[in-house]
């Protein structure tokens, strides 16, 4: 499985990083959220360029001045659905499972619709 990782980033206003693992050596794709993660809340989350796969495993300062980002959930993740524009994925971590979808606002647009909700752990 691959990993999935939540940044909390401090700059320049607090928010929060989803990083997706893509394929070696590809980086990841990245969606800026306003909050964390929660259960039944949708999300307007805005497409980021990928960001360098160190940052699946890194905490502290980001350079050029750019503040500072700490892990807050980690854990595997499985494709459901992939198309344009949506995305469908099985989230697990140590403290359970999750479905996450991820719908593009309109084409060619940066801004997704992110919404979470428990699932049960595939047999």
């Amino acid at each position: 499985m691959l990993r999935y990782v939540v940044l909390r980033h401090d700059y320049p206003t607090l928010h929060w990083d989803l990083l997706l693992e893509a394929a070696e050596p590809a980086p990841c794709p990245t969606w800026r959220l306003p909050a964390p993660l929660a259960v039944g809340e949708a999300i307007l989350a805005v497409r980021l360029p990928d960001h360098r796969r160190l940052y699946l495993t890194y905490e502290g300062p980001v350079s050029g001045d750019r503040g500072t980002v700490q892990r807050e959930r980690t854990g595997h993740f499985q494709i459901l659905l992939e198309e344009p524009g949506r995305l469908e994925l099985f989230l697990s971590d140590h403290s359970g499972a999750w479905l996450l979808s991820l719908q593009q606002e309109t084409p060619l647009s940066e801004r997704w619709l992110l919404h979470l909700r428990e699932a049960s752990r595939p047999s």
